[in-house]
């Protein structure tokens, strides 16, 4: 940015020619010798005010650059933005053409095992879409929040089984954001789960409680738990049903996250899949001095707070 040179600078010329004429002043300006000092005076004067000015301008120079550089690369992050926003905005709309495709085979299906069959891949095509559906809203589209995906997916599925008072869900999850290839398998898992417990747990009516949770036991280590207390399920049926209960969906899924899948029956049934937090493991990594904690949308460091 040009413009005219600071005022502060101009201020120095009066201030030199004082010093000047006050040195002028005590030898009386008297003989060729003190005219002499007078005019190398001034000479100084001015080279002095020439180098100020030399700086001045080359800072305004640099300072031009580095915004102009800085707007470049903003507006190279704007537009990746954008597509990034536009492929999950038509991958949502696909993965919703493909429960809608599936939803119209319901009139063609007449046994009750394909039936079920359809509903689950419907509700498993819907745990990827709605990860896709906060992307493109979101104002980060590289992450997801997963409490409030969490949440939403918990609410579609008691929606859709229709448990209304009967089933009762509590959840509770960190404030946590995933990268979109953790967060699918996750996803899935979590979708595995609350079906299971929500279709078994409770037969004849019965009442009873689902509890989802997602903690971090370590840094950049996390322990998904969904547990019910319910009228659990013995060993010898989960090795006869593991493929229709999707364990061996959710077991190949965790192995996709790199995590420990597990599963017990005690009081109901209990799964626990613990795994690292790539995001967070990747960040540690280019940042192993800084420290970060998500609190509020912050990341708080020894550098200070940013948004």
């Amino acid at each position: 940015m040009n413009g005219p040179m600071p005022k502060k600078y101009l201020l120095l010329a009066p201030l030199l020619f004082v010093v000047i004429a006050s040195r002028g002043q005590d030898i009386s300006w008297q003989g060729t010798d003190a005219m002499m000092i007078a005019l190398k005076d001034i000479v100084f004067a001015f080279a002095f005010i020439g180098l100020f000015y030399r700086q001045y301008r080359h800072k305004k120079t640099y300072d031009s650059t580095i915004t102009l550089k800085n707007e470049e690369i903003q507006r190279y992050l704007n537009e990746k933005e954008w597509l990034l926003k536009d492929i999950h905005h038509r991958v949502k709309n696909n993965l919703q053409m493909v429960i809608s495709l599936l939803n119209s085979q319901s009139a063609c299906i007449d046994n009750q095992p394909a039936l079920t069959a359809k509903h689950d891949s419907q509700h498993r095509v819907h745990a990827m879409t709605l990860i896709h559906q906060k992307l493109y809203s979101a104002d980060n589209p590289s992450s997801i929040e997963m409490s409030a995906y969490v949440r939403e997916l918990v609410s579609h599925l008691a929606d859709s089984f229709d448990t209304g008072r009967r089933i009762r869900f509590e959840v509770s999850v960190d404030r946590l954001e995933m990268d979109v290839s953790q967060a699918v398998p996750l996803g899935l898992m979590l979708n595995e789960a609350i079906t299971n417990s929500i279709k078994y747990a409770f037969p004849g009516d019965r009442s009873g409680v689902i509890c989802i949770s997602l903690s971090s036991t370590c840094p950049n280590n996390y322990l998904l738990v969904i547990s019910d207390n319910g009228v659990g399920i013995s060993s010898h049926f989960i090795s006869e049903k593991r493929g229709s209960l999707g364990i061996s969906l959710m077991e190949r899924l965790s192995e996709d996250l790199d995590g420990h899948f597990s599963i017990e029956n005690k009081n109901g049934v209990t799964i626990k899949i613990s795994f690292l937090h790539e995001l967070g493991a990747m960040r540690d990594k280019q940042y192993p001095h800084h420290r970060f904690d998500r609190i509020r949308g912050y990341d708080v460091g020894v550098f200070g707070v940013r948004a």
